[in-house]
């Protein structure tokens, strides 16, 4: 298990990219070395959630686009804003565990301290990073 990687929350005044390494908390996940550089998250298993704590200094409608990889089966995603359902995610199997594809959602994001959470609905997939943009 990998316990939280970071406690500060990241300020979202613009286009922002967050690896998924670096969630405040989660459990029965790990992390390994990366094909596209750095790490990435894997070994998750369905009901494991990251969570990421946000700054949100300009709230809005953000694109969420999630660097998923998997193997041969579909991933499943579901996205939690304060604790609410905001999106589900399909993560298309992508032929191998560092062969990397983007899935995108749109989201809203209220002002302040925000957290995020991504809720795994099924297991079989790797995830590297995500991105909000401002839409």
């Amino acid at each position: 298990d990998t316990g939280p990687a970071t406690s500060v929350a990241v300020r979202v005044e613009g286009p922002v990219r967050i690896e998924a390494e670096e969630f405040r908390s989660g459990e029965g996940m790990d992390t390994e070395p990366c094909d596209e550089g750095g790490s990435n998250v894997g070994w998750i298993d369905a009901g494991d959630v990251l969570v990421y704590l946000l700054d949100v200094a300009a709230p809005g409608r953000y694109r969420l686009d999630l660097r998923h990889a998997g193997e041969t089966d579909i991933g499943e995603v579901r996205v939690r804003v304060q604790g609410k359902d905001a999106a589900r995610l399909t993560l298309p199997a992508t032929g191998g565990w560092q062969t990397w594809a983007t899935a995108s959602t749109a989201i809203t994001l209220e002002p302040g301290t925000v957290t995020l959470e991504l809720v795994a609905e099924t297991s079989g997939f790797n995830l590297n990073w995500f991105a909000l943009d401002p839409q």
